[in-house]
């Protein structure tokens, strides 16, 4: 996907080449054969081996020159129309000489079509399949009203027979078939893949704070009216540096950033894998708990403020600083109503923190 239709369009090349070797290699199999020779016009066959080996010859020498060049603006613009243009034309004149209707001809065309789409600019893909298709509805419509002889590859013997019943047709479409459907199926699966990790990321991003790695404000928002829809006990610990505008304002916003990655870093080690930590906003933090014991929730809170405590940043070779936080703690439950009531509550205790030294931990049942 992060390819450019340059790249892109050197690989079809490339592929374009290796299913030529394919087409060769069951060509000179069965004009080498004599077990298949009464199923097929050697003559016509003879000829299709002449041209697909100019074919490969041409597709290497064109792979060689497109790489040495492809800083070349001209050719990167012409390349995808171009490499596009070669290969329809390769596969309408194979297809017609197995025969137009066959099932690799229809199913070739529809897996290549669906790739193209999925691989490079539809504009490309547009230019070519609406000629390429009605120049196919054409054959068939020749084939079909015999004013053109259908299959040409295949011996009038074959052709006038249940096909259907001869295992060397059989083979035939399959062999021809296989790396067409092989190919797509594996750049299907790359491409999928590639869109599932993106989906991923941006997720993720969406998610999570840019600077900390944590959740963002909106996802706080999320979990929290998930846990007042499912009317669920929990607890929130609001934590706010103290004094961060004088760390910005002292030793600047780098350093300030080092400040709250690794107090988010020091929150996400102290919680379980069920609890959440979010930065609510500047220097300001919120956990949220799986648990309505006060007692516990104190405990984790003090856990996070000592490690925040006896944290050294290092600001240059000879200066590090420490960092202090206070802290402020709710129990939500049923009868507290909605999350909007926790928050509010746990601030209320983190302004009591506050005002009251900084660097502790209080709780909401603290506020008079």
């Amino acid at each position: 996907m992060n390819w450019s239709t340059f790249d892109k369009s050197l690989f079809i090349l490339i592929l374009t080449g290796l299913d030529q070797v394919v087409w060769w290699l069951w060509c000179v199999y069965s004009y080498l054969t004599p077990e298949v020779r009464e199923w097929i016009r050697p003559d016509y066959m003879l000829q299709r081996i002449t041209e697909i080996s100019i074919t490969i010859i041409i597709t290497v020498i064109s792979v060689v020159v497109l790489h040495k060049f492809r800083h070349n603006k001209l050719l990167n613009q012409i390349t995808p129309m171009l490499v596009v243009s070669v290969f329809t034309v390769l596969y309408i004149h194979a297809a017609f000489s197995i025969g137009i209707t066959s099932p690799t001809t229809i199913g070739g065309y529809i897996s290549i079509v669906s790739l193209g789409f999925l691989f490079i600019e539809r504009k490309f893909i547009y230019i070519v399949i609406f000629p390429s298709t009605l120049f196919l509805l054409y054959l068939i419509y020749l084939s079909a009203t015999n004013q053109i002889g259908y299959a040409p590859v295949f011996s009038e013997k074959l052709n006038t027979s249940n096909i259907y019943k001869n295992t060397f047709w059989i083979g035939s479409m399959a062999f021809l078939y296989m790396p067409i459907f092989i190919v797509c199926t594996v750049l299907f699966e790359i491409l999928l893949t590639q869109w599932r990790n993106r989906e991923q990321e941006i997720k993720i991003i969406s998610e999570k704070d840019g600077l900390t790695n944590v959740y963002n404000r909106r996802s706080i928002s999320e979990k929290l009216l998930l846990l007042d829809k499912h009317e669920l006990s929990y607890s929130i610990i609001l934590l706010d540096l103290d004094h961060f505008k004088t760390i910005n304002d002292s030793y600047g916003h780098d350093i300030g950033d080092r400040v709250l990655r690794r107090v988010a870093s020091i929150l996400g080690q102290n919680i379980r894998h069920k609890d959440m930590v979010g930065r609510f906003g500047g220097e300001e933090f919120i956990l949220i708990l799986n648990e309505d014991n006060l007692d516990t929730v104190k405990e984790v809170a003090e856990r996070c403020r000592h490690q925040i405590e006896k944290t050294q940043i290092q600001v240059h070779n000879d200066l590090s600083i420490s960092i202090t936080a206070s802290l402020g703690i709710a129990i939500g439950n049923q009868e507290k109503n909605n999350h909007e009531n926790i928050v509010r509550l746990a601030d209320q205790a983190l302004y009591l923190a506050k005002s009251s030294g900084r660097n502790q931990v209080r709780h909401y049942l603290e506020i008079v």
